[in-house]
């Protein structure tokens, strides 16, 4: 939980600060907002790799084959998407 209001914390001051910074220099405004992107994707990419390990190991305990594993988590993603965009 609290990594996602430190995500949140550094969107908002960096979109802040590309605002004012944005003003006086647009470049330098893009700049900061395309790094803070970057830098909350990274985040995003880093934890989605802890999940993935942990449904390995999860899939691994409970005796499941890749080729089961995968169509359920597509399913499952597929899902989620659905859901949301509903």
């Amino acid at each position: 939980m609290e990594d996602i209001l430190k995500v949140a914390a550094l969107a908002v001051t960096a979109s802040l600060c590309a605002v004012v910074v944005g003003r006086q220099v647009k470049e330098l405004g893009l700049v900061l907002a395309l790094a803070a992107g970057v830098l909350i994707l990274g985040g995003v990419f880093q934890a989605a790799g802890a999940v993935r390990d942990f449904l390995k190991e999860l899939a691994q305990l409970a005796g499941l084959a890749p080729a089961v594993l995968s169509p359920v988590l597509k399913m499952v993603g597929i899902a989620v998407v659905a859901r949301l965009s509903a």
